[in-house]
This record gives structure tokens, C-alpha cells and sequence, in this order.
């Protein structure tokens, strides 16, 4: 398993193989027309609100989507001439998506369609959305360019957005699913997606700003990935249950992070859809909403577009009391000099019960990503020179159940050694198009044998980001 993520977490190599790709600047080239190629956009939803009034908190996530280009230089900046234009017309007339809606055939959206686009070894891409107080005639965002809709209200809130505009949000081989995309001449898919619900700064009530979670790869076919939840005492779906299902692929610090999540229905089913090219891990965490029991997380290695894993188990928390654990944090952030600085944290919790050399991403149970924002401001109660801020998060009290992914049935064990996760905090600029933003840019914080129905507050020792600039 060791040698199968180190091999996928190396980057390719870079491949020249025209002149512009190698550096230099200059107008970006055009895909051509008479090609094979589509592309298309997918989003999660499962910060959606439901029609009982259950589920997320938003109706809709609207982006206005002005360009996608790609290029085979891992280090071009923007505006080198290397970059492709995949998506011809839509800078003059950005289209908008609502990463909420309905999907067709796993996409919520078609940007370009029979485009040809030069053979080679893709290492970059760059998304661009309309920047703010773009009106865009028929958009439901009025006078917004991007805007979300909380449930039940029928008034667009701005979703701000900073150098998504004129930079792109930039995806390198981490982001790029497989490491790198390749045309094949034949009818492809190329597919963004959007991680809408981890992509959502709350600021307050009424105030929303994007922090993008995006990833690119071929869907061709758009391969899907099922399965069913199951209780392993009855073998019946899991009952009365908010339940997250994560597709999830290593990174270049074998930290498995997450492609595309789902929520199950109420007969425990999911479908993970579009699944982009690749090998990947599918994790199940979540708890009962009518007892609170909770369930260690299912993690089911080595996992391929089209395949289904029949049943799940999900194995209830053997505790008592048989709930959650939550865990209670901090984080503050700093420029040089001891200056305060506000900083968008994505918080992720990683299972650390030695299940292997590499970490897993476990949705948090109950919640409505498999990641939790939170934005460091001002206040009285952070440390000098700091801005700060406060997260939660509720964790299995119980190690995971692991199973290699085998077709004529996957046999599961749940792991033996003692429970623990680590809370990981990872810093961003604000309207930044979610680039890296301190140094360090990741901080964690280890917390073994986390308490059922109880809260660990490791808020003295918080997730500190310094040289924020």
C-alpha cells in the first residue's frame, strides 16, 4: 500500500513539448474547434438545505465561470503564453453555475464542448470567475457576479471573491486527479469540480466569501462510485442517520484529502459522482441523528471509478455513552513582527489509529463538508498581536474499520490499536483563490483517545500560523 501512495504522490514530469510551455509570456492559445473534448462542471452538495427543512444551510452557490485554461508547465504564472484556452467565448460571457443544482449524468454544467486541444501532459490549470459587481444579464445573483442562497430566503448574498479573477484558482498535481491530465484524441470529459460546501467562508450571518476546494481530471463516462451503509450488528441500512461518504486520494505528504463527498439518502445509499481517473480511498464516517449513536469510520481502500462496493458496514461506537467525541480548538495567525492577521483555516480531522504510514481524512460527524472553515479576526480574547478563532468538531470515539477493495467482496477489520485522531489546521490568504498563505502553512495537533460524549479543549494550544504575508 506504502509503494502505491509514494508512487502517486510524485510529481510527473514536466513535459515541453512546445516551445511557450518551457516559460516565457504572451497571449494565451486557443483549444480548436472539431475536437472530441467537452468540458464540464460537478459539485458536491451536501451542505444542501432538504425539502423537510433538514440538511445544509444553502438553497443554491452560484459562480459566474469566465475561463478555464491549462498548461503543460507546472510553474507557469498567469498570463504565460503556455496556457490553453479550454473554454473559448466564456470570457466574454461567463457562465453561470449553481454548484447546488441538479445534476445531469454527474454534471451540473457543460462549459465547452467538441474542442481539440494539443497532445501532451497537462500539469496545470486555471480556473476564472467574474469578479464582484460583474452583472450578468439572467443571472439570479442580480447584481452580484457570484452569490449564494440560504434556505429560505430568497435574497442573494454576495459570495466575495478576490484574485479568482484576474490570477485564476491555480490546481497543480495535487489538485489534478492522477497528477496530470493527458488528451486522448478520443471523446473525453474534461471535469472541474467544485468541493462547493468546503468552499464556503461563513463571516457572518449575511456575509459569505469563497475559498476554493476545486479539482480537474478526466471523467470520461462519468465513472461513478456506489455502495450501501449498513449497520454490522443487522446488516439493515443505517438508521435515521447523518452520514458523509469522502472519496479521497494522497497528496505529496501522503495526507489522503478529499476529491468528492456525498451524503446518504435515507436507505444508507450513496454515489460518488463523477470519479476522475485514478486509485482512491472512500472513507464513511456519521452518527445516528434519533439516539446520537455514533459509528467508527469505514475506510475502504484502493477504489476505482465504476466500482461498486456493495454493502458498507458501519460498525456503532462500543462506548458509553455510545456518542461522538467533539473536540474543541483554536487557531490564531500573525504577520512578521507580530502583527495581526486575518487568515481563512480549513480544519481537517486525520485518523492517526495506525491503519498505515499514511493519514485519512475523516469527515467530521454531523457535519455538512469533510472539511470546517472558520476565518481568524479580531478580538479580546486572542493572544497579543494575534487575530483568533474558535472551531468544533466531532470525531468517532472508536478506531476505524479498514478493508483493501476487493470486487468479489472486501473483507473489513476494525483496527485494533487505540483510537486518536489529529486536528489539522491549513492557512490561506483571504480572496486569494485559496493559495497557501503562512510558514508554516500547516499546523496539527494530536488527539489521542478522544472521550465519547465528551469534549477535549485543546484550545490552550491552538493551531498558530506566523509569518502570515
Amino acid at each position: 500500500m506504502r509503494s502505491r501512495r509514494i508512487a502517486l504522490g510524485l510529481l510527473p514530469a514536466l513535459a515541453c513539448f512546445f516551445l511557450a510551455a518551457c516559460g516565457g509570456t504572451g497571449p494565451a492559445k486557443f483549444g480548436g474547434g472539431g475536437g472530441n473534448l467537452s468540458v464540464s462542471v460537478s459539485a458536491t452538495n451536501t451542505c444542501k438545505a432538504a425539502a423537510s427543512g433538514s440538511g445544509g444551510p444553502y438553497s443554491h452557490i452560484y459562480v459566474a465561470i469566465s475561463d478555464v485554461q491549462a498548461s503543460p508547465n507546472l510553474n507557469a504564472t498567469p498570463g504565460d503564453g503556455s496556457f490553453v484556452d479550454v473554454t473559448p467565448g466564456l470570457s466574454s460571457s461567463p457562465k453561470v453555475v449553481d454548484l447546488l443544482g441538479t445534476p445531469n449524468q454527474c454534471s451540473v454544467a457543460t462549459l465547452a464542448s467538441n474542442l481539440s486541444l494539443a497532445a501532451g501532459s497537462y500539469q496545470q490549470f486555471r480556473v476564472l470567475l467574474a469578479p464582484d459587481g460583474t452583472t450578468i444579464s439572467g443571472s439570479p445573483c442580480g447584481t452580484f457576479a457570484n452569490c449564494l442562497f440560504l434556505s429560505g430566503d430568497a435574497t442573494p448574498h454576495d459570495l466575495q471573491i478576490g484574485t479568482e479573477a484576474t490570477q485564476g484558482i491555480a490546481l497543480g498535481p495535487n489538485q489534478i486527479a492522477g497528477g496530470q491530465f493527458t488528451p486522448s484524441g478520443q471523446a473525453q470529459i474534461l471535469n472541474v469540480a467544485f468541493n462547493s460546501c468546503a468552499s464556503v467562508v461563513a463571516l457572518s450571518n449575511t456575509q459569505f466569501r469563497l475559498k476554493p476546494v476545486v479539482s480537474v481530471g478526466d471523467a470520461t463516462g462519468a465513472p461513478s462510485v456506489t455502495g450501501q451503509l449498513v449497520d454490522s450488528a443487522t446488516s439493515q441500512p443505517v438508521p435515521s442517520g447523518q452520514f458523509l461518504v469522502a472519496l479521497e486520494a494522497p497528496d505529496t505528504r501522503l495526507v489522503d484529502r478529499v476529491f468528492l463527498d456525498a451524503r446518504t439518502d435515507s436507505q444508507g445509499m450513496f454515489n460518488l459522482c463523477p470519479v476522475m481517473g485514478g486509485t482512491y480511498d472512500v472513507v464513511a464516517s456519521g452518527l445516528r441523528t434519533d439516539t446520537g449513536t455514533s459509528y467508527a469510520a469505514t475506510m475502504t481502500l484502493g477504489v476505482t471509478g465504476g466500482a461498486n462496493l456493495g454493502a458498507v458496514p458501519m460498525v456503532a461506537a462500543n462506548t458509553v455513552p455510545a456518542t461522538s467525541a467533539s473536540v474543541l480548538g483554536s487557531a490564531n495567525s500573525s504577520a512578521s513582527g507580530s502583527q495581526p492577521v486575518p487568515v481563512d483555516v480549513a480544519v481537517s480531522v486525520l485518523d492517526t489509529s495506525g491503519i498505515g504510514s499514511f493519514l485519512v481524512t475523516i469527515p467530521p460527524l454531523g457535519g455538512i463538508a469533510s472539511t470546517t472553515n472558520l476565518e481568524t479576526q479580531p478580538g479580546a480574547s486572542c493572544p497579543a498581536g494575534t487575530n483568533c478563532g474558535q472551531f468544533e468538531v466531532a470525531v468517532p470515539p472508536v478506531s476505524p474499520v479498514v478493508g483493501q477493495f476487493s470486487a468479489s467482496g472486501t473483507q473489513y477489520v476494525q483496527s485494533a490499536a487505540t483510537p486518536g485522531v489529529t486536528i489539522e489546521g491549513t492557512s490561506f490568504a483571504p480572496l486569494s483563490g485559496a493559495t497557501p498563505f503562512c510558514s508554516p502553512n500547516f499546523q496539527f495537533f494530536s488527539v489521542p483517545n478522544p472521550v465519547a460524549g465528551g469534549v477535549t479543549d485543546i484550545t490552550a494550544n491552538p493551531l498558530s500560523f506566523v509569518g502570515c504575508q
